[in-house]
């Protein structure tokens, strides 16, 4: 009985302390006149301006916002915006906004984000947990990045919202799943047309510890030969080929295939697959 007792005011103290937090908060992190982004009912950021802050703590919810859009063809200017979906304008003068995001992210476990350039290597989110590429920023603006996707042509560029754009996943080339695909590996081809799959014999390939690999492609040519780079699967992805944690490698052509390890079904031995990226081109292979 004194022990139920006891874990009912373990609880009862859990409890309290998360409404001291919420109640904690003392002061709203925007103020009348600020001019902010709000997201609006199609789940796109826009400029705002915060006209009047809504108290609403005696309900566990915090601070909301009355705010007015900028644009004055929005078929609806003014709404009640719960705090989460208010944001700090983008540009150099919401550093502190930035700092303040970088420490939910820590406090929350998450993948830091940042201010991004052209040039940086970047992995794309559909929400706060779900990954969805990595690729490279190629232009700037409006608090968005345009993100061209690895492998990928350029149709498949697109602009990104800067709160799902992060800091790329990375992976130490003495890792297991790095280190697993060093050696010599026979290889068959598998590829995917008009909902078919069709299976040949292809040569095979050598994959070096220090950073080589030697790709025979195809039979009577010359083999490729170039350096590898390690490419970490993207946090929160569940499908397609940036799920997986593996390396970079180039064709003939200079077009980007990934290499990582895959477990033959049935009989759970652990073979090769070679990916080209953002294609249905496969290749599968044993070690030799």
């Amino acid at each position: 009985m004194k022990q139920k007792f006891l874990s009912v005011l373990f609880a009862a103290a859990i409890l309290l302390a998360g409404v001291l937090k919420i109640y904690a908060q003392d002061e709203p992190k925007w103020k009348a006149g600020d001019k902010i982004e709000v997201r609006n009912m199609s789940y796109v950021w826009v400029p705002a301006t915060v006209l009047e802050v809504i108290d609403w703590r005696e309900s566990g919810r915090g601070f909301g916002y009355r705010i007015q859009t900028d644009d004055v063809n929005a078929p609806n200017r003014y709404w009640t915006a719960p705090a989460n979906t208010v944001r700090a304008l983008p540009g150099k003068n919401n550093k502190q906004a930035q700092d303040e995001n970088k420490n939910n992210d820590k406090e929350a476990g998450k993948n830091e984000g940042g201010d991004f350039k052209v040039g940086d290597q970047v992995d794309t989110y559909y929400d706060a947990t779900r990954g969805h590429n990595r690729g490279t920023v190629i232009a700037v603006g409006n608090g968005r990045y345009k993100v061209h996707y690895t492998g990928c042509k350029a149709t498949f560029d697109e602009w990104v919202d800067r709160d799902l754009v992060k800091n790329p996943n990375t992976i130490s080339a003495n890792a297991p799943g790095i280190t697993f695909l060093f050696g010599k590996w026979s290889l068959t081809e598998v590829a995917i047309g008009n909902g078919n799959v069709f299976w040949g014999r292809s040569p095979g390939i050598q994959i070096n510890a220090d950073g080589t690999y030697t790709w025979y492609e195809d039979f009577g040519k010359q083999p490729v030969k170039g350096r590898w780079v390690t490419d970490a699967k993207v946090p929160g992805l569940d499908m397609g080929t940036p799920k997986f944690d593996g390396i970079i490698i180039k064709d003939a052509q200079g077009e980007e295939w990934k290499a990582f390890k895959w477990v033959v079904k049935n009989n759970n031995k652990p073979g090769i697959e070679i990916d080209k990226m953002c294609s249905n081109s496969s290749k599968v292979g044993s070690r030799l």
